[in-house]
């Protein structure tokens, strides 16, 4: 059924950064109450202006979920007994998310005990071409990995699906401060722990 849009506000207002019980000091952000009915998430630091380059960011943009599959990495702990922080024969260098920077991938400071049944058909998947992210919710960083590692869960991997859009062209885009802009603000609602 058609919605009754008469009977809705024109506009929505939050108060966000209150700073004290009383209430008495916080910033108010005002946007079109059509936009935020309209999202999945709601979004509680924009305004108009926000609202306005959010709106234009995803009119042009094919989405990532379209090109790209997203598998978490594998779910091990640092601490686990199969895990050695020196490099050892029988094992392999395992990534995790504090060994990747923003273009760039750290020299592997953890190591797995090799073979691990529960884990070669990931390994499989994780010697291709793919990016590396940070599993966090307040920024995005993100890496190029050709070399095959193997990486934890605390990363998220990206393998690129559609040709039509290079590995390389995706983790620039992914790293930059629209998308990062974006994904604060549309998407984690400035989170500041992680995201799966």
């Amino acid at each position: 059924q058609k919605k009754n849009t008469n009977i809705y506000p024109k506009f929505f207002r939050t108060k966000t950064n209150i700073e004290d019980l009383n209430c008495s000091r916080f910033v108010i952000r005002e946007c079109d109450y059509a936009f935020l009915e309209s999202r999945e998430i709601f979004p509680l630091f924009i305004n108009r202006k926000d609202q306005s380059l959010i709106q234009h960011i995803e009119e042009n943009t094919e989405r990532l979920r379209n090109i790209a599959i997203m598998p978490r990495g594998a779910h091990i702990n640092v601490s686990d007994k199969n895990i050695s922080s020196v490099p050892k024969t029988g094992y392999i260098p395992i990534l995790f998310g504090r060994d990747i920077g923003k273009y760039q991938i750290h020299s592997p400071r953890k190591f797995l005990r090799w073979p691990m049944k529960k884990f070669l058909k990931l390994r499989q998947q994780h010697l291709r071409e793919k990016l590396l992210v940070q599993n966090l919710a307040y920024k995005i960083v993100a890496a190029y990995d050709c070399n095959g590692f193997f990486v934890n869960d605390t990363i998220n991997t990206v393998f690129i699906s559609d040709r039509a859009f290079p590995p390389l062209y995706v983790l620039a885009i992914l790293n930059s401060n629209v998308i990062n802009y974006y994904f604060q603000n549309a998407i984690t609602n400035r989170a500041r722990l992680h995201m799966h």
